[in-house]
């Protein structure tokens, strides 16, 4: 787990943290929740789905208790 400041950085992170990973995506799931910003969330969706075709994507909204760490405009990624 490491840090990043802003969302561009973050979300290329998170690509090439899948790419190291080099997992057999096509048998995986994954998750995709957000704390109300669902454009968002599908848009981090495409750009994970281009060089990952996962078997299957969750997309979700935040329960409350994470939701209240993440605030409002929050993502959050499990694979």
């Amino acid at each position: 787990v490491e840090k990043t400041r802003g969302l561009p950085k973050a979300l290329n992170r998170l690509l090439a943290h899948l790419d190291e990973k080099q997992h057999d995506y096509e048998k995986a799931v994954i998750a995709i929740v957000h704390s109300n910003c669902e454009k968002l969330a599908l848009e981090i969706k495409e750009r994970i789905l281009q060089k990952h075709p996962f078997k299957e994507v969750l997309l979700s909204s935040m329960g409350p208790v994470m939701g209240t760490y993440a605030g409002e405009g929050g993502i959050g990624v499990a694979f």
